[in-house]
């Protein structure tokens, strides 16, 4: 489903400025994303299951610029037996800051998201609609299905009439849809780290990420301050509370790091819980 953004554009002569809706669409085809998880899902029988409910917390590090503050925090909570989640490159970033992640998430349709797979870890989570070069580059895969409406059509008909599988939801962002991929395992309670959907010092990662070097970026002001924020990430806020909301209702808790714009929005719908009705 296609997300719209409102971007306004000032032109320095002009009296007004020029107000655009701007269509978000996937990054990669439909008819791509449909044969990667046909591919997969006839390739690599380890599909994603439910389990029960437990009492570990997770750990969510996405890439934002906002993890670098917060190093510590995340060792101390593997320390006390939380789980790791390491969110595209950002698994690759932990291991680089001496924090080994306990699975990498990744959903991303993209073949260039093959150089984002982590090899030094023991657990890769990947969507199926992964491309073959992701899911091929992965060690102890488990792949799960993104709800759409229509995915289970694409998937061997004897593992669907089988059944004991998940569909994940989460929009198209890694970081929304890996807490419903943590929620599936038993988690109940998240440490977010890094979901700024802001850049930081002019960088879009906390870590060199070349290929979101290129994407288009708009200013949004919120709480009286500016935050320069890529098109496709302006709508992961809404969708966060979203997804933070009904998992509140499934008996989740949230703690959420760092300064960025989804925090600022997350915190302030936390103060004034009637805006998140």
């Amino acid at each position: 489903m296609n997300n719209y953004v409102a971007v306004d554009y000032q032109n320095p002569h002009a009296t007004s400025g020029l107000k655009l809706t701007l269509e978000l669409v996937l990054n990669t085809p439909e008819e791509e994303i449909e044969r990667n998880v046909r591919f997969n899902s006839k390739k690599y029988p380890k599909w994603m299951q439910l389990k029960q409910p437990h009492g570990r917390h997770a750990v969510m590090i996405g890439g934002g610029g906002s993890i670098n503050d917060h190093i510590d925090d995340i060792k101390e909570l593997q320390k006390s037996g939380a789980t790791i989640f390491g969110l595209n490159a950002a698994s690759k970033w932990a291991h680089n800051h001496g924090i080994k992640p306990d699975h990498q998430v990744i959903i991303d349709a993209q073949e260039e998201t093959s150089t984002l797979v982590d090899h030094e870890i023991d657990s890769h989570l990947f969507a199926s609609r992964c491309n073959p070069k992701t899911t091929g580059n992965a060690n102890n895969l488990t792949i799960f299905h993104m709800e759409t409406g229509t995915v289970e059509s694409f998937l061997p008909k004897d593992r669907v009439d089988q059944g004991g599988y998940v569909l994940v939801s989460g929009d198209a962002t890694v970081g929304n849809c890996s807490l419903c991929v943590a929620y599936t395992q038993g988690y109940r309670e998240f440490h977010v780290f890094g979901y700024d959907s802001s850049h930081r010092e002019g960088k879009s990662h906390a870590y060199q990420q070349r290929m979101n070097n290129n994407m288009p970026t708009m200013e949004i002001e919120h709480g009286g301050k500016k935050y320069i924020s890529s098109i496709a990430m302006s709508k992961q806020p809404e969708s966060f509370l979203v997804h933070t909301k009904a998992l509140e209702e499934a008996g989740c808790k949230f703690h959420v790091y760092g300064d960025g714009l989804l925090q600022a929005i997350y915190n302030e719908n936390i103060t004034n819980p009637d805006r998140r009705s």
